[in-house]
């Protein structure tokens, strides 16, 4: 390693011993572009303000290398004579890694190959206190101060999770000792406001996200973050840039800041303790990303602005949304086929020309011109009933030959017989679906909707197709710190207080003991953990109309707040990755039974929920007529889950997977059983036949929890407090 000749005083030296050293980088300028710094080394020096008591370090890289021809190449190319010889395949071809050097005040670990200082490496940088939250992701957290990042929002428009930075440490005021990383960060306003002009701020899926390598211990969030352009940023320094365009190099005042915007991220994430957030993703500092989402099951690319995305749900669907022009060429065929219909709309023209021939063919064809219709044939023009024609004008009919005009029949009645009426042309269906649209400094969903005749419209940013689906609930869960000794890990800081439960927000409900108990000594089934907090939901539930079977009335709440809670987070809004609708996400199946989907759509689509986001499929029942409307009726929903509820319960009874001897906590947990894998399913789970869902959720699991919800809100399993 070459080392300038400003260090002299220093590389004369030889050390005894050749570390490793804890070095405090000084200076990250180094105009041989090796990626060297200076580092003022406390053991081996006292003065960390003299610049000649730093020691120069070179990068070490984790992976590098290089191809050289003429050791490599078996016959020897000659040697380059001249200096603009640039063959390249006469000189060398680098690779490797190559991370940017850290910041100045940055700690470093160093060695010294042999002792000798003219050989100094710096093998990785030393975590500082708690500040690596934002590591390497820039994860988003919903403690957040938005006092901190000097945002004025209003409470509506403060999303629940946001990008941070780090807490300030030197803030005494802040616990930095026992419970810190409950502590609130500022919120990033750059990455903030970048969310919002894309309309993703409140899309937890593919806006914010919380991994970063403090969400959980021990981390599962894999991955590696730039630093990003610095506010005070050079590339706008009109003095510095013209320095530059002369020739000039920067000086390490001129290239110093105050912080940075957020830099490029690359992201691993296996998941948390509740099996969410498990994606990878690929984001550069402006916003664009390539988003794989393996917990949600979809993949995601957009850019920077929100104006075009694309995305692949687990259903086999493919939405594209474009701010501005879709564009197709190809220099060979474009083939288009669907099985079932294919809708266009264009909210001015649609134009078709073909420099040979457009050929149409249908069982029937429909032309509807709310004015003129115009056919102009430059050479004959034929037209032909395979039975009646019939011509009706409103007023006048005319038929005009520039030569000769035949008429023919057997016989030509004139004025003397009727010659039939014309069958009206229906319109198309409309559908209407919610739009995006930007106000002030951000999009969102609006009440002036999109009209049109296809069965999805995608939007800008936030797309309500995409907020639909994001189960609030999972996303934000809570995993907390892990408690070695009780070995188990709560889904909320739940104080138990006498006879009632608060959660971390303030939340204060009063049940059974059981529960409490259940807390405190850390008994919790590993089936259901994550379902602590089910005492604050069980408050959110409505009183059933009717009771199920052998279950009392307040057996029957507890219940359906153990399944909503399970499937959605209590959300009326939510929509799965395959199209399960609602608080207690319900399928085609199911929603066909309880009168609210057409049989008919069923019997044609089969399983598939997708054909669900056609209104026609809806019945009306309830004044449900499409699937935005069914999420939008929490009375409905809630009638739908008692009636499909009370079925399986027939239905178990007489296949015997509930018996007369059950007591309430098995015949709640078996009707949770039956809400995964139906009756059927759950009749075979009891017979040991086991089951399963599409995500790989197991009868077991929703047996416990069923069961649970009844012990647990309930005193000594018989009713609720």
């Amino acid at each position: 390693m070459a080392i300038s000749k400003t260090f002299t005083t220093i590389v004369d030296k030889v050390l005894k011993d050749s570390g490793p050293y804890i070095g405090i980088v000084k200076d990250n300028v180094d105009t041989q572009r090796l990626g060297i710094l200076r580092v003022f080394i406390p053991q081996l020096s006292n003065n960390e303000n003299d610049p000649k008591s730093w020691y120069p370090v070179m990068y070490l890289s984790p992976f590098y290398g290089f191809s050289d021809p003429y050791i490599t190449n078996p016959k020897k190319p000659k040697k380059a004579k001249t200096a603009t010889d640039s063959d390249l395949r006469r000189t060398k071809h680098s690779y490797g890694m190559w991370m940017v050097p850290p910041d100045i005040g940055v700690k470093v670990l160093v060695v010294f190959a042999n002792g000798e200082v003219n050989k100094g490496f710096y093998i990785g940088c030393v975590p500082e206190g708690h500040s690596h939250y934002m590591v390497p992701s820039l994860g988003a957290s919903d403690r957040s101060d938005f006092k901190i990042g000097a945002s004025a929002l209003p409470d509506k428009d403060r999303p629940a999770q946001v990008p941070v930075a780090e807490y300030n440490e030197e803030n005494v005021a802040l616990d930095v000792k026992n419970n810190w990383i409950e502590n609130p960060k500022p919120l990033h306003k750059e990455q903030f406001d970048q969310l919002r002009e894309q309309g993703l701020e409140f899309d937890y899926l593919r806006g914010a996200l919380n991994s970063s390598s403090q969400r959980e211990t021990p981390s599962t969030v894999f991955g590696i973050s730039s630093p990003g352009r610095p506010y005070r940023d050079p590339q706008s320094e009109k003095d510095l840039q013209a320095k530059i365009a002369s020739g000039g190099r920067p000086t390490a005042a001129e290239l110093a800041f105050e912080g940075r915007k957020g830099g490029h991220t690359f992201v691993m994430d296996d998941g948390d303790v509740t099996g969410n957030n498990n994606f990878f993703r690929l984001k550069s500092s402006a916003g664009h990303q390539i988003l794989m989402h393996d917990s949600s099951d979809f993949i995601y690319i957009s850019n920077s602005k929100g104006t075009a995305w694309i995305e692949l749900n687990s259903a086999g669907d493919i939405e594209i949304y474009s701010g501005g022009s879709f564009s197709l060429r190809s220099e060979f065929d474009i083939n288009l086929h669907a099985d079932q219909n294919i809708n266009m709309y264009a909210g001015k023209n649609i134009n078709i020309l073909a420099e040979d021939k457009i050929a149409t063919e249908s069982t029937t064809q429909t032309i509807n011109s709310k004015k003129n219709t115009t056919i102009d044939a430059c050479g004959d023009l034929e037209l032909k009933s395979g039975t009646k024609s019939i011509w009706d004008a409103g007023t006048t009919l005319g038929l005009k030959s520039s030569s000769t005009m035949n008429l023919q029949g057997r016989p030509i009645n004139l004025n003397t017989a009727d010659p039939g009426k014309v069958n009206p042309v229906k319109d198309i269906a409309r559908n209407s679906f919610s739009n995006a649209v930007q106000t002030a400094n951000r999009y969102k969903s609006v009440s002036k909707r999109i009209s049109t005749i296809t069965t999805r419209a995608p939007t800008h940013e936030p797309d309500v197709g995409h907020l639909a689906k994001i189960n609030i609930a999972k996303v934000l869960a809570d995993p907390g710190e892990v408690d070695n000794n009780a070995g188990r890990v709560p889904a909320n800081a739940l104080t138990v207080k006498g006879n009632s439960l608060q959660d971390s927000t303030g939340n204060t409900t009063t049940f059974g003991p059981k529960l409490a108990t259940d807390i405190t000594q850390a008994k919790t089934p590993t089936a259901i953990k994550g379902m602590e907090n089910l005492a604050i939901y069980l408050g959110k539930q409505p009183k059933p109309a009717k009771k199920v079977g052998t279950l009392t009335a307040d057996e029957t709440r507890a219940l359906y707040a153990g399944i909503a809670k399970s499937e959605s987070g209590h959300n009326y809004n939510a929509v799965n990755q395959i199209g399960y609708l609602g608080k207690y996400q319900m399928g085609a199946a199911a929603l066909v039974e309880q009168g609210y989907i057409k049989p008919e759509y069923y019997k044609k689509y089969g399983p598939k929920n997708s054909f669900m986001n056609d209104p026609a499929a809806w019945t009306g029942k309830d004044g449900v007529s499409s699937k935005e409307a069914f999420l939008a009726a929490p009375a409905a929903q809630e009638t739908a889950m008692e009636g499909l509820t009370a079925t399986n319960y027939n239905r178990m009874v007489k296949t015997g997977a509930i018996q007369p001897g059950d007591d309430p906590a098995t015949v709640a947990g078996m009707l949770q059983t039956a809400h995964l894998l139906g009756a059927g399913g759950a009749t075979a789970w009891r017979n040991g036949k086991g089951g399963q869902d599409a995500n790989g959720v197991t009868g077991d699991t929703y047996f416990a929890k069923g069961k649970y919800a009844i012990a647990t809100l309930t005193k000594d399993g018989t009713s609720v407090a």
